[in-house]
């Protein structure tokens, strides 16, 4: 019976494509009639996949997004983090990657920091659907300011950090002891980094994105590497935020 179901459930993938509201319909229909699949984290794949498909085609047709719309990409991340949870060799976030990354920028450019605080990590590319949510600095000459390309390629990899953050500046791009290209990346719990008084915001700390997507983060203010952090941020920031933000 759970192979037939398992079964079931990959022909659900397909339909959550062409009719994902009878997708779901199928969905609520298996897991009630099912109890062996109740901690199966495939049924609850699919649902989350056609929830943010439904949410889509709903705009389609409505023209415009609405808290309905946005409620319903929420619950569809939902499901999608409890698959992780339950079993990370899914891999939903890199199955269904166009999907979820596009239901991200949408959740991200209406309400910022929902993202991070639904599946608990984030990414750079997701703050470019909000409006002076990622800079990247252009105003000191002594920092590598990396390329577009260089942008696209690091704003792909997902990061964690311990506060929810809402907006970045991107600082600059080195290399480590190891050669690796990485970008330095300040974060903000506001979604802004200069609010209409013109006043900027305070970062809480920076992560560093590797390209081969490892990632090193700094919480501001607490105990840690602290030879990074002393040699690194404390007094350039000052002065760096003094000359990009006159």
């Amino acid at each position: 019976m759970v192979e037939k179901a398992n079964e079931f459930l990959v022909n659900l993938v397909k339909l959550s494509d062409e009719n994902p509201d009878e997708c779901l319909k199928q969905i609520s229909t298996l897991l009630s009639s099912e109890e062996s699949l109740s901690n199966n984290p495939i049924p609850l794949m699919v649902r989350g996949v056609a929830t943010i498909k439904k949410a889509a085609l709903l705009k389609k047709d409505q023209g415009a997004w609405t808290d309905e719309l946005f409620d319903l990409l929420e619950a569809g991340l939902k499901d999608c983090k409890l698959v992780d949870s339950l079993a990370p060799n899914v891999k939903v976030f890199e199955e269904f990657k166009d999907a979820i990354d596009a239901a991200c920028r949408v959740l991200e450019a209406k309400r910022p920091g929902s993202v991070q605080s639904i599946i608990g990590k984030t990414k750079l590319r997701f703050f470019m659907s909000g409006k002076g949510r990622l800079s990247i600095n252009t105003g000191c000459e002594e920092y590598l300011i990396p390329s577009d390309q260089a942008v696209e390629l690091f704003s792909d990899f997902y990061f964690k950090f311990p506060k929810i953050v809402r907006s970045a500046f991107i600082f600059f791009m080195d290399k480590d002891e190891k050669n690796r290209h990485y970008l330095h990346v300040a974060l903000f719990e506001e979604p802004y980094l200069k609010n209409a008084f013109g006043e900027v915001s305070k970062t809480v700390g920076y992560v560093r994105i590797f390209e081969d997507g490892e990632i090193e983060e700094h919480l501001s203010g607490a105990a840690g590497d602290g030879k990074k952090e002393e040699s690194e941020d404390k007094p350039k920031k000052r002065g760096f935020f003094s000359k990009v933000f006159k």
